[in-house]
């Protein structure tokens, strides 16, 4: 099977056929809360690539805006406090069995993790308030990079840890951390709602 991931439109493909993202199923479903006012929205796309940027080593200080280096400051932070160490950036990934594309934004591993140092991590990345639905969000990125994966037996996983990080504009963070333990719940939770989704677009109660 064939995958394409078109970002200009942020459409995922799978053999020429859209598949709903992560994002567009907890819509589909008013699961995720968004603002009439598009200053926060613009605002977390300029820091999610500031903090792209600077992952990837290319980031032109200068090219940050002012009210936006607060919450870089935060995520370097974040990074130096935990230890967090980054394996894929802004990481496109298909969920095979369930149809459904996303973005994961940071995979890697917390080596310095009380309990689970060596466990693959997703980190989400919010410039502000962690909504309830990103527990679902990264469960669903997690599924989907393990049905994309599971043929190369050096990279078989059964669970991620998962976390969203919350930059604030003092610079500094916090941490929401989704239990270990509560992965297979919210799995069964997440595919409920891929259900839900589907379901409302085959009735035309929702656009793709």
């Amino acid at each position: 099977m064939s995958y394409e991931f078109y970002a200009d439109s942020h459409t995922y493909k799978a053999n020429g056929i859209v598949l709903p993202s992560v994002t567009a199923n907890l819509k589909a479903l008013g699961l995720i809360w968004t603002s009439a006012d598009d200053l926060p929205r613009e605002r977390g796309k300029r820091v999610h690539l500031a903090t792209q940027y600077d992952d990837e080593g290319t980031l032109d200080r200068q090219s940050v805006a002012a009210e936006d280096l607060p919450y870089l400051a935060a995520w370097i932070k974040f990074k130096s406090d935990t230890g967090f160490v980054i394996e894929a950036i802004e990481e496109t990934v298909f969920d095979e069995v369930l149809g459904v594309g996303g973005t994961i934004d940071r995979r890697g591993f917390f080596p310095n993790h009380r309990k689970f140092p060596k466990i693959p991590a997703i980190v989400d990345i919010k410039a502000g308030q962690v909504q309830p639905y990103v527990r679902l969000q990264t469960v669903g990125y997690g599924h989907a990079w393990i049905s994309q994966m599971w043929r190369s037996p050096s990279s078989r996983s059964k669970w991620f840890l998962r976390c969203a990080v919350g930059l604030r504009p003092n610079g500094k963070y916090f941490i929401r951390w989704f239990d270990l333990k509560d992965w297979h719940r919210d799995l069964n939770d997440w595919r409920a709602v891929v259900r839900a989704a589907n379901w409302k677009r085959l009735n035309g109660l929702e656009a793709a």
